[in-house]
Parts: structure tokens; sequence; C-alpha cells
């Protein structure tokens, strides 16, 4: 299964698998487009405007706002002293 973007609230219960490209559009229900996201992210990408993007074959995502602005996460210093 292919990674997904980061969604990490305080207790997340059960993942749902989002669309990324959603099935009305013609978006296969498959791992390479799907994404698992807490409902709390889940339903923002569906109520709020908020939009994801994964880069064709590899395991970057990216997160939208709904005025189209990228949304950043920085890394900690622990993560990157830690080794791949």
């Amino acid at each position: 299964m292919p990674s997904s973007p980061p969604s990490r609230p305080p207790n997340p219960g059960k993942p749902n698998v989002h669309h990324v490209q959603h099935w009305v559009y013609g978006g296969p229900t498959s791992c390479e487009n799907g994404a698992l996201l807490c409902e709390r992210h889940h339903t923002a990408v569906h109520e709020g405007g908020f939009t994801i993007a994964r880069d064709a074959g590899t395991a970057t995502w990216h997160t939208y706002r709904p005025n189209g602005t990228e949304i950043v996460v920085r890394a900690t210093a622990a993560a990157l002293r830690a080794p791949p």
C-alpha cells in the first residue's frame, strides 16, 4: 500500500480511504489512487476545500489549502538525524 500524507490527531481512530481522484470522476479504487486519512482530515478534504496529491510513482504527498497554497511540513531535527 502506498504511503499516505501525515495525519496524526491525538486519537485518529480508524483511518478512512480517500480516493485522490474521486470515483465519480473516473478515479479507480486502487492503492495508487488511495490515501489513508483520519476522519478529521478526510472531512477537511471533502467539505473544507482542502486537496491532496501524490507525485506519481513516489511516496511524496502534497496538501493544499482551499486557496490553493501548499501546506509545507518542516522536518524536526530528530527526523533529519534518523537513519534511512
